[in-house]
């Protein structure tokens, strides 16, 4: 027992110091004009609006115990795998179960999983506008950024797939209430990629801001990870031409 009380405290410190250094301290230095380190440059009030949300959603973000597999200072890639997959599995069950689980039990998981979506778009942006500033950053593996991208689209359709069958409004031509998990997810992706085919509508006002926060979501994460999959690519390609010559 006493060995266990030795243990928490660093385990909680270690999660806190990597937590605070990889996100707060930046948000620190951003204010302050002082990131990135040793190549200082002043950020515009808009960009220091814009830069904190993600900062401050990524420092209450799972990902951060990717520290207790971090070894000689080399990213945990495998963890991060390991992460989103995990985070796959359960919001498909989610999905698939949603008309199985208890209301109550409903609700805490909408904010489960409304916790994923930020959790995602922080990710990326935090990574593209942010992490992307360091001298030393280097984008990793086009192939493995690329999947991971793919399954966060996954995750997004899902999410949002759980959110009209939980707490949505949505009716077919016929008014007939969306009620299967297969339909929730076609109606999710329809509306994520905005082809709207409109045997599926909203008939609520809560319904329809979801389907506005969906279509939101769209063209947010799609203004995130296409730069992102420009840049691994056009890193790739320059690592590819180097190895040539």
């Amino acid at each position: 027992m006493e060995i266990l009380k030795r243990l928490i405290p660093l385990w909680l410190k270690r999660l806190w110091f990597h937590t605070y250094n990889s996100n707060l301290v930046v948000l620190q230095q951003i204010w302050r004009g002082k990131y990135p380190p040793g190549q200082e440059k002043k950020h515009t009030l808009i960009e220091k609006l814009l830069f904190s949300p993600p900062l401050l959603i990524r420092a209450i973000s799972l990902s951060n115990l990717e520290v207790y597999f971090i070894r000689d200072g080399r990213p945990a890639y495998s963890f991060i795998d390991i992460y989103v997959l995990l985070w796959v599995i359960a919001l498909t069950i989610f999905l698939c179960f949603a008309n199985q689980i208890a209301e109550t039990a409903r609700l805490i998981i909408c904010v489960v999983v409304v916790y994923r979506i930020l959790d995602i778009l922080s990710t990326h942006f935090c990574i593209l506008l942010i992490d992307s500033q360091k001298s030393n950053w280097a984008p990793g593996s086009f192939n493995r950024s690329l999947l991971l991208i793919l399954l966060n689209f996954y995750e997004i359709v899902v999410v949002y797939g759980f959110l009209y069958l939980s707490i949505g409004n949505i009716v077919n031509t016929q008014n007939e209430k969306l009620i299967t998990p297969i339909s929730a997810f076609y109606f999710s992706l329809v509306t994520l990629t905005t082809l709207g085919f409109g045997d599926f509508v909203p008939k609520s006002d809560s319904s329809r801001f979801i389907v506005m926060l969906e279509v939101f979501t769209g063209i947010i994460f799609l203004l995130i990870v296409i730069p992102s999959i420009i840049s691994r690519l056009t890193a790739q390609n320059g690592v590819i031409k180097n190895k040539e010559i």
